[in-house]
């Protein structure tokens, strides 16, 4: 076995099979490591008709240009929504957000399993309310979100599900102001399976005035979703999707959670730049680096600076996100791979000094 192990070895062209082997894997990590659902997405967000209503059929979003502020609504608010969901949703999905002008949400309507959830940020702490099986699989759902400067209600049908104090939909002077984005986060990585058939916009729940702000989907043009209230407000449904916030190198602290996808996506980050380690090791070997402990550094260096390239550009394509975490993993996977790396090198040193 061991006169077989030899004969392989020698009838390889050990430099020019580390080379090959080294752009093929380089090649490998960067696609996957890159890999969008197309680098130019075209917005899924869709006008359907009859009914009229505002379909997400993937990726997609519509946003405000102008702020909410316009619309002069004070003290208190009321936002209802017609909502069709298309299914339980494992990952949260944002149904409309409010924005502040960073970009950063101040507000997110979002759809978690039957769920609808309320969640904002108020003087860096994390408020939330919610209601569990509101949103039921194809069936046409009156969503209303009604507030004041102390509290938030969500009403189902006209019936009171929740209500939730310190939780407004106003800021510190009484206003809702804004930008509207519907159907997707502003990191553009919480999409929306369903379709929204009318959102409206008042001061009080059940007005009996007209309302601030009215989309049917029946006045659409060149992509424009025009308030049917008269006011001017208008919805942009953009051509391409692209992400309304960029984050580099979001860093949240480590919890783990006991799902699929969370165990996948380590295991997929650690393992993933296993074998580029590996050849960075015996490529770097091959250019006569030496001691041992600086080929380990070295090797685990290049799959630290290719790893925070990768997340460098995911922060930019709309179906990935940049993350610290991926980044040290990466570099833990790709320093076992060094190890590997070296245990297979000196084994080969051996059987060559065998010979």
């Amino acid at each position: 076995m061991k006169d077989k192990t030899r004969r392989i070895i020698d009838k390889v062209n050990y430099p020019k099979f580390v080379i090959e082997l080294t752009v093929f894997v380089f090649l490998a990590t960067c696609f996957f490591g890159l890999k969008p659902k197309g680098f130019r997405l075209v917005n899924k967000a869709v006008i359907l008709e009859n009914p009229s209503r505002l379909a997400f059929q993937g990726i997609g979003m519509a946003y405000s240009r102008d702020d909410l502020s316009a619309l002069d609504l004070k003290d208190s608010v009321a936002i209802t929504l017609d909502v069709k969901s298309r299914g339980f949703h494992r990952k949260v999905g944002s149904i409309f957000s409010i924005l502040a002008d960073d970009n950063s949400p101040k507000l997110q309507l979002v759809q978690w399993h039957s769920m609808l959830v309320i969640h904002m940020l108020k003087e860096n702490k994390s408020l939330k309310a919610g209601a569990d099986n509101i949103l039921i699989k194809d069936s046409v759902r009156t969503i209303t979100l009604a507030g004041t400067r102390n509290f938030t209600s969500i009403y189902l049908n006209d019936s009171l599900c929740t209500t939730r104090k310190n939780l407004t939909l106003l800021d510190q002077e009484g206003k809702l102001s804004g930008k509207l984005l519907i159907g997707n986060s502003a990191l553009g990585d919480n999409t929306f399976r369903g379709e929204i058939y009318r959102i409206r916009i008042d001061n009080h729940i059940q007005s009996k005035y007209p309302p601030k702000a009215l989309y049917s989907f029946a006045r659409v043009r060149k992509k424009v979703i025009h308030n049917e209230a008269g006011k001017e407000f208008p919805l942009i449904l953009p051509e391409l999707f692209k992400a309304k916030r960029l984050i580099f190198f979001n860093f949240s602290p480590l919890r783990f959670k006991y799902t699929i996808s969370y165990i996948s996506d380590i295991v997929i980050n650690f393992f993933g730049f296993f074998p580029f380690g590996f050849c960075m090791y015996l490529l770097f070997s091959l250019l006569g680096v030496r001691p041992e402990w600086q080929l380990l550094l070295l090797a685990t260096s290049a799959s630290l600076g290719s790893s925070m390239m990768f997340e460098f550009v995911q922060a930019f394509l709309p179906t990935r996100s940049s993350q610290l975490i991926d980044v040290a993993l990466n570099m833990i996977g790709g320093g076992c791979g060094a190890i590997l790396g070296q245990m297979v090198a000196s084994g080969g040193q051996k059987c060559r000094g065998q010979k």
